[in-house]
């Protein structure tokens, strides 16, 4: 029976804040389209998580559950048990998890460490029924196994990951899908600040750099440097605009154009080192130098240009705290600083600059109201400011800075109609919006909005066709059409808007060659459309996108090798590359991807080998270049690949159970390579290793049945091998272990095919080799011929039904 509840989230109220946020995250992540439906062990992939029970209650003096808890409780699919030092201390958590647990639900708990230490005397995070087994009545029978838990702490998986874990665990997915999903999803994240920090670089420069403090700059100017004050402002207004908003500008050009105007205003800084209101033009210039650096997709140098222009202002300030203009110039450095560190992908770094930007503009409201110039600016940081809070699901937060720059953009371009700059600003502030509604599950009325933010920047291009930001901003409305589209189910539709986006991007790359960030923007797309290309069937065009993705990546990652956002689409690039072009059957074009992707993270591994996240990723190449291998029959090779992987997993497997599983896993990886080229006491080793590592992990009640069903057939395996050595007992032992675990599956519930099929081969397996051969052949027979009328069964197990009903009928077989 389907349950109302998707998950039940148990925690303690004093950690509520982070409960509420990760109670909005969890019914707000967007399943990709391409899981929804799929068969998983706890049923079909939903659209969506929604809903999920937030306790809002605590436990009164007399220590038990409403009943409206109760009825939750046994209403939801899943309990998630945020684990904390107060977690641990809570009764009503610990209560809520036995009743859960009574219910025989023990298997679909959900741990999720959010402070605390596991095993710590002082700082214990689980609750102690997490540690204890319990009969349907609620009475402990004993203690169970340390649970399996993602760990959001950034000592371990960080909230992400952690996240990525609890979502793969709700559906039944494997971690490393959900994972690389999470990945894409982020990249699109990305994408949508840069595009709107590139138009924020755009309508800034427009609004006269820090020109609106002229006046008063001007009214205390002595003339002795009148002339120079004018000289610097003169040449940035000469160079800054063409260089920000002209396409064409080679980024050599811009650094070389940049050095000489730094140049004259460095020398008339020193000429005149007395002048205060001159080192206010530097500041200007710095602003301005990293607007157009950041123009052409040097992100990293225009950070430098900003933190230069950050400690000047601040040094001003120092030597005049109680100056308001110099104050207001700090501010408007620090929320420039914080669009192009949300750019740069340091997203907790941009909060906390926006932050301070925007708290010291608040106390000049008088000077902001009189100039739009300043009011602009503000939007500018609000509307940035919210689709950072909203990534990070601070959404009462993200909604009021949202609505504050929807405000001021619809009143400036009100007040004037015919000003472009202030119709791209409420343009800009409406693809905000659309966003913000997005990340609320608002899909209807968010892809309302893009289709109108869609057709006014199309309209903005074509009057302004020498501005790339305008058709950044555009390619990237386009691109979350197109994946909202295909959340609704919409293929057609999400198609043409993929093709639209990829259509702009290419204009923008043919118009504007040297920008970094829109050449890799493009290449990400190339791989986007690759990848859907090859789920179609149309191996070779595939192919040849993926190949036109990494050319260009790498193209990019040999003039920037430091340039952290094109390494990691390239390494995006690979790993579809590879994965999607092996399912195709073209291996030897995945095997080059495989490589490439196992040589970028051997590198990184090199410079920072005590990183055990730059481990894991060298893990993963690993697997996935050995998993090419084998496929194309190569089992040599894998089997070196497979062996470095363990030694790895060695290395990370005594930390936490995550790794203990993915350490079951290589030599279970190892063993098998090892079985099929005939070194069978090798294989043996490693196949024992395997089971051992899975019993830790899968024995207990509460065991996630996948780790169960994993253990079946680790058992099956090892006893085949023991058969072949000739170890019969212990044949006859792991059989049998094999044989009761897999019984226990399908009593409990999971009588699937597959399980039915399990269950057959184990007691094949010892009416081959065990006793009472009759009764289990007609066993086998019984359970083959019930999963037959559920789904056709395959050649093997057809075979193993013919076999079973020979032996039954008394015929030699």
């Amino acid at each position: 029976m389907t349950k109302t509840y998707r998950a039940f989230l148990s925690y303690s109220h004093c950690d509520d804040r982070l409960a509420r946020r990760i109670h909005v995250e969890l019914e707000n992540w967007r399943i990709d389209p391409g899981l929804i439906g799929r068969s998983s062990p706890v049923g079909a992939v939903p659209k969506t998580l929604r809903p999920i029970f937030r306790d809002r209650e605590e436990l009164s003096g007399g220590g038990s559950l409403s009943e409206a808890i109760r009825a939750a409780l046994a209403d939801s699919e899943f309990l998630i048990v945020l684990c904390s030092r107060d977690a641990a201390q809570s009764a009503h958590v610990n209560e809520e998890i036995r009743v859960f647990k009574s219910l025989g639900r023990g298997a679909r708990i959900i741990p999720l460490i959010i402070a605390g230490e596991p095993g710590s005397a002082d700082a214990e995070c689980f609750p102690p029924a997490l540690l204890q087994d319990f009969d349907a009545d609620g009475n402990a029978l004993g203690s169970a196994a340390e649970p399996l838990a993602a760990d959001a702490r950034e000592s371990g998986d960080g909230h992400r990951q952690a996240l990525a874990k609890v979502v793969a665990g709700l559906l039944g997915v494997p971690f490393d899908e959900i994972a690389q999903r999470a990945v894409q999803a982020a990249r699109r994240r990305s994408r949508i600040l840069f595009a709107v920090a590139a138009v924020m670089t755009l309508l800034a420069l427009t609004a006269g750099g820090f020109a609106w403090l002229s006046e008063s700059r001007r009214a205390v100017a002595e003339r002795n440097y009148q002339a120079a004050l004018g000289a610097a402002d003169s040449l940035l207004d000469d160079v800054g605009m063409e260089l920000i908003r002209v396409e064409g500008v080679e980024l050599e050009t811009t650094k070389g154009v940049i050095e000489r105007a730094s140049a004259i205003i460095d020398e008339l800084s020193r000429s005149l080192p007395d002048a205060p209101e001159l080192q206010i033009s530097r500041v200007n210039a710095l602003g301005v130098f990293a607007q157009a650096l950041a123009a052409k997709g040097d992100n990293q140098g225009a950070l430098l240009r900003y933190r230069e222009a950050e400690a000047l202002a601040a040094r001003l300030l120092a030597a005049r705290p109680d100056d308001p203009a110099r104050e207001a110039l700090l501010a408007l450095v620090r929320t420039r600083l914080g669009a192009a560190l949300a750019a740069g992908g340091e997203r907790q770094a941009a909060i906390g600059s926006l932050e301070a930007g925007l708290s010291v503009l608040g106390r000049v409201e008088a000077r902001i109201e009189a100039s739009p110039d300043l009011q602009l600016e503000v939007a500018n940081a609000e509307m940035m400011l919210a689709l950072l809070l909203a990534d990070q699901n601070g959404m009462t937060e993200a909604v009021a800075h949202g609505n504050r720059a929807s405000t001021i953009a619809g009143d400036l371009s009100r007040r004037n109609p015919d000003d472009w700059r202030y119709r791209l600003l409420q343009v800009a502030a409406r693809n905000a919006e659309a966003e913000l509604l997005l990340k609320q599950g608002k899909r209807d009325a968010a892809l309302e909005i893009y289709a109108e933010v869609e057709g006014r920047l199309i309209e903005a291009a074509g009057r302004k066709p020498d501005m790339p930001q305008i058709r950044t901003l555009l390619a990237t409305v386009q691109a979350s059409m197109a994946s909202l589209y295909d959340e609704m189910g919409k293929a057609g539709e999400a198609e043409a808007a993929r093709k639209r986006s990829a259509k702009t991007t290419s204009a923008l790359v043919a118009g504007d060659a040297e920008n970094l960030d829109a050449r890799r923007q493009r290449a990400d797309k190339l791989a986007e459309e690759a990848q859907a290309l090859a789920s179609r069937g149309a191996a070779m065009e595939s192919a040849a996108l993926f190949r036109e993705s990494r050319e260009a990546l790498e193209s990019m990652l040999e003039s920037a090798p430091d340039d952290a956002q094109v390494r990691l689409s390239l390494q995006l690039s690979l790993a579809r590359a590879s994965d999607a072009l092996a399912a195709a059957g073209l291996n030897a074009a995945a095997e080059v991807a495989a490589r490439r992707l196992l040589e970028l993270r051997e590198k990184q591994f090199a410079a920072a080998p005590n990183d055990s996240k730059v481990a894991r990723d060298l893990t993963l190449a690993l697997h996935r270049l050995a998993g090419v291998l084998e496929q194309k029959g190569e089992f040599e090779d894998g089997l070196s690949l497979r062996e470095r992987q363990l030694a790895l997993e060695e290395r990370l497997g005594s930390d936490g159970r995550d790794n203990r599983a993915l350490l079951a896993d290589a030599h279970q990886a190892v063993g098998l390579l090892q079985w099929r080229l005939g070194r069978r006491a090798e294989a043996l080793r490693h196949y024992e290793q395997y089971v051992a590592l899975l019993t830790d992990l899968a024995i207990p009640e509460d065991a996630d049945k996948t780790l169960r069903v994993r253990l079946g057939q680790g058992l099956l395996n090892l006893g085949e091998l023991r058969v072949l050595g000739g170890d019969r007992a212990g044949a006859l032992s792991a059989f049998s272990q094999c044989l009761e675990l897999r019984r226990a599956l399908v009593e409990a519930g999971f009588s699937s095919t597959e399980r039915l099929i399990d269950l057959a081969w184990a007691q094949a397996r010892l009416a081959q080799f065990g006793d009472a051969p009759a009764l289990r052949w007609r066993q086998v027979e019984k359970l083959l011929t019930r999963a037959d009328g559920i789904a056709p069964l395959g050649d093997l197990d057809e075979e193993l039904l013919t076999t079973a009903r020979i032996a039954i009928s008394g015929n030699p077989l």
